[in-house]
Formats: C-alpha cells, structure tokens, sequence
C-alpha cells in the first residue's frame, strides 16, 4: 500500500498574483526517496510547502488537487494530529533554520554528531557557524527526528566532499531501515541520485536555455549597458596590477585561529576560486577583502582608497531592501549617478525582465540569488566576492553566471568564488586554493 500519494496540476498566491503551473504525480511506500528537480523557480519550494501544510495553512496559497496519506486526504487530517504524519522540513537557507511538527521536537530524540560537537568545541557558538556547518547540524537533526515525512529542501547545496557523504549514508540508512518517506527538492543531485525511487522535473532546466543562455555578447562596445559596467570609471587601474594583497592574514573567533599566515594576490582581470572544507573560513576571508572585518594577524594592502568592492553573502535575503527587483538592481546605479541602461542591462544578463515588478521576497532561492548579484554588480565595483554564488542555481544559470564572470575578467575586474561547487569553479576561475586546517594552497 502507498503511504503518499500526490496530485497536484497548480499552486496559487493570491497575495503576489501568482499561479505555478505544476502538473505533479507520484505515489511512494514506506522507505522511498523521491527527488523533485527543474529550473529556478519552478515550484519545487512550493510542492514541499503543500506537503508540509504550510500551504495553506500558514502562507496564504492554495494549491489544486489532492494530497493522501494512508489514503486520506491531508486536508481531513490536519485538525487530528493523531491522524496526520509528522512531517520535518530542512529549509533551503540554514540561516532561517527549519520546521518540524509534532513529537519530533523532543530534545531527547536530538542529538549533535561527534563531527559537529568538535567543531562547537574547536571554534565557537552557534550564531558564528557557517552555512555549511549549520546545514550539517540541522540535517544531522532532520534524519534523527525520524519523521514520517522528510522533506530536504536544497540539502547538498552547501555541503563539503564529507558532509555529502554523511547526507548519502544517513539517505541510504533511512531507507534500508523504511524510516519514513524522504523527498528531496534538490540541483545537486547526481550524488545520491542512485537512492531515489521517483523523479519528478518541474519545467526542466533545458526548457529555460533561451532565457539564460541566449546569444549577448557581453563584450559589445555598442550596448550602453555593457559600456557602463566596463567603461564608466577610471581608477587608473591596468590590467594586470594588483588590487589587493593579503600578507600573512589570519583571523580568530572566539579566541580560536581559523586561518594564519594566507597570503594571496587578486589582480585586476583574474578570477580566482576558493574552496575547503565547512568551517574552514572561506567566509571570513572574503569579509576581509572587502573590508567587512579586520584580520587578527598581517596586513591588507588595497591598490588604493577608492577601490570599489562588494561581496555576495550565503543568505541572499540579508542582501534585499527593495520593494521590487527592479528596484532592488537600480538602487546602487542610482546612487553612483549611472545611467538607466546599466540596471536594465544587468536585469537582461541575469533573466529577470519578467520578475521586474514582484516583490524579491516573493521569489525562489535561486532568483534572489540573481537578484542580489545583479544589485551588488549595479555599483560598478573593481572587486567582486561572490560566496557561494551557485546554491539553488540550475545548470542553465550556472553557465550564464560563468559567462559573466568570464566577461568581468576580460575587461579587468578582480573575481574571488568561494564555492563547494568544484565544477563551477573548474570552468570558470583562472586558478584555484584550498583551505583546510588553517592554510590556504593552491590546487591548480
């Protein structure tokens, strides 16, 4: 008999004038994984919400169709919570933590692997845990909750080569033991795609090529737009100089040394990428070069004082302020005095056009990851931090934030990825480090 099963053809928020075509149906027993992936935007944050009753019972959305469990309806069960299925839900953003339901909140169910207690033990609290370490510890927490529903939402995006082993293990245990249904809505599947049992594709990523992989020749001297990302200040920067120097960095938290002695040269037209285990401090790096925290140990050196710089956080809703995402990419060119042409260009590199008028906090993970890039890159910086840039990104917005970057170094802005992303970071960086245990080395 299948435990759940799933009819949903549309979701609607009245309250943004939205309505996501889905066209969804599955059936899983006791034990199945099912993977739910497509393009940016899809609805795959939406199916989970219906599943989880967060549709509709706490954002104001409905959905069409029918969800079963046990053969009855969600809808008859909700005011029962004897009769409901626990449900606990891994957010997409570990920054906003996550939702569980019923007896699988009980703290003497919880508990901390022996990974994370040593990282509690080596570092420092809770609140000054990266995204990655975070994403370990909740997920560490979904799978010992035990629910009857596991909804994973986006749970490999900002895992290291370890934490995804440890994801797969504690998958492939779930699923020997019949714990429950597990469905993942996830870009970076191909890990564990050997443990699902159903695939479901929302508007396929392949479907959206025009939009993101359309012929722009970003270098086209002609388009004002690109001339105002490349030609519109002159800080006397050639291409090739240093714009920034770290010597002998180091930086502490909470007493506790998370790097010493990096030294590292970012020179105006290089991308350089980053990666290294979760916790190791590739976040705190990118703050020190754009001058958002000051090392414990060495200098920074700038090519001078008016190096304009921006960085792109893990949490991408820390970065909105706007009411719309045309407002929200024009704020900076508004505020250097650049033309109208520049914000539009970014929104049309960035396939945004169609999502000008909505609301950024209406949008899915992935397109305020877009939004946010494009507003930072609406400043007109010589220096760009981007920390992990690809999370919630589909292939096609991959290769189109590639195209760009590339562009970027072509007309001499200095690029720093941090990134897990491996490939990302082989098809688009000029060079690549690690940092692990407290060094930073260069791989290629």
């Amino acid at each position: 008999m299948y435990q759940l099963e799933v009819n949903i053809s549309e979701i609607k928020y009245p309250a943004s004038y939205q309505s996501i075509p889905i066209e969804m149906s599955f059936k899983l027993k006791a034990g199945e994984v099912a993977l739910i992936r497509g393009a940016s935007g899809s609805g795959k944050t939406s199916v989970l919400r219906c599943l989880n009753r967060v549709i509709p019972e706490v954002i104001e959305a409905e959905y069409s169709g029918d969800i079963l469990w046990g053969g009855t309806s969600l809808d008859s069960t909700s005011g029962s919570p004897a009769n409901s299925p626990t449900t606990f839900t891994l957010l997409q953003n570990p920054f906003h933590s996550f939702i569980g339901t019923g007896e699988i909140l009980n703290s003497n169910r919880i508990s901390y692997s022996g990974w994370m207690m040593q990282q509690m033990r080596n570092s420092r609290s809770f609140h000054d845990l990266s995204a990655g370490e975070r994403q370990r510890m909740l997920l560490k927490r979904a799978f010992q909750a035990e629910p009857d529903i596991l909804l994973l939402d986006e749970p490999a995006s900002r895992l290291d080569e370890d934490g995804l082993k440890v994801l797969n293990e504690s998958l492939a245990e779930r699923k020997r033991k019949k714990r429950g249904i597990t469905i993942i809505a996830e870009h970076r599947w191909d890990s564990f795609k050997n443990l699902v049992d159903a695939e479901m594709i929302l508007n396929d990523e392949d479907d959206n090529r025009d939009v993101y992989t359309q012929d722009m020749n970003l270098s086209d001297r002609n388009d004002l737009g690109c001339q105002c990302m490349f030609d519109l200040t002159d800080y006397g920067i050639a291409k090739g100089s240093v714009l920034i120097s770290l010597q002998n960095v180091g930086a502490r938290i909470s007493g506790k040394w998370l790097f010493r002695d990096v030294n590292l040269e970012l020179r105006a037209g290089e991308v350089i990428g980053i990666t290294g285990p979760n916790g190791s401090g590739k976040t705190t790096l990118g703050k020190l070069m754009v001058r958002k925290k000051d090392p414990s140990q060495g200098k920074i050196v700038r090519h001078n004082d008016r190096l304009k710089s921006v960085i792109l956080y893990e949490d991408p809703q820390s970065q909105l302020l706007c009411d719309t995402v045309r407002e929200e990419v024009s704020f900076a060119a508004d505020n250097y005095r650049l033309p109208p042409e520049y914000p539009a260009w970014l929104m049309k590199v960035f396939g945004l056009e169609s999502l000008k008028d909505k609301s950024p906090f209406h949008l899915s993970h992935g397109q305020q990851e877009r939004t946010v890039i494009a507003a930072i890159l609406s400043k007109n910086p010589e220096l760009v931090v981007l920390d992990e840039s690809t999370q919630g990104q589909d292939k096609n917005s991959k290769e189109r934030l590639t195209t760009l970057i590339r562009s970027l170094s072509r007309f001499g802005k200095g690029v720093l990825l941090l990134s897990q992303d491996r490939e990302f970071l082989n098809h688009t960086a000029d060079m690549i480090f690690t940092l692990k245990e407290g060094r930073l080395e260069r791989m290629n």
